[in-house]
């Protein structure tokens, strides 16, 4: 269920979207985002969405408390990045929770495809990093997701970044998503 609510905020976060080219994305300068529970490197071309609130649609499941678009364009597509948040009271390591949520979220889409899954180190944490193409539906593109997640303090953070299916230099993105920290762990 929180696969298909997720998805379904992506989708319409990417509908809204566009892609774009590596050559016009500056990663030489990155900003840190910070919140009262999390801090996150993006490119500084990205930007941060504000009042996420009021923009996209609540999930059934957690809260949104980040979301952040590139600034660059290419066919109608932005790379983006969102991260849920859900208090638990359950007790799960961060890697029986990324993959529980992997398997769980194939059956979500229309069309899923697995292409790696490597194991990763994030904020001291064991978990993995997924790296997927997904499309909602026949009349929707082919996009590639690269997704991980983590559990600190009785919270689970599910954190996404959906890019176009051709973007074949994706360990840039993996560093993204390893460039995130849970606050008060």
């Amino acid at each position: 269920m929180l696969k298909k609510v997720f998805i379904t905020v992506l989708l319409i976060f990417l509908l809204t979207s566009c892609f774009w080219s590596d050559e016009l994305e500056d990663w030489n300068i990155q900003a840190i985002y910070e919140s009262k529970d999390i801090s996150i490197t993006i490119p500084s071309q990205w930007e941060v969405v504000e009042n996420i609130q009021n923009i996209l649609p609540k999930p059934a499941n957690g809260e949104i408390v980040f979301d952040a678009v590139s600034k660059v364009e290419n066919d109608n597509f932005y790379r983006n990045i969102l991260v849920l948040k859900q208090e638990f009271k359950n007790e799960i390591s961060s890697l029986d929770f990324v993959i529980w949520n992997n398997t769980s979220s194939k059956n979500e889409y229309f069309y899923y495809k697995n292409i790696f899954e490597k194991n990763v180190l994030i904020d001291w944490k064991k978990t993995k990093i997924y790296q997927f193409e997904a499309r909602y539906s026949e009349d929707i593109p082919i996009f590639n997701f690269l997704q991980t997640g983590l559990v600190c303090n009785n919270k689970w953070f599910l954190i996404t970044i959906a890019l176009e299916k051709n973007n074949k230099s994706v360990e840039r993105y993996e560093w993204l998503l390893a460039s995130f920290k849970c606050k008060n762990n």
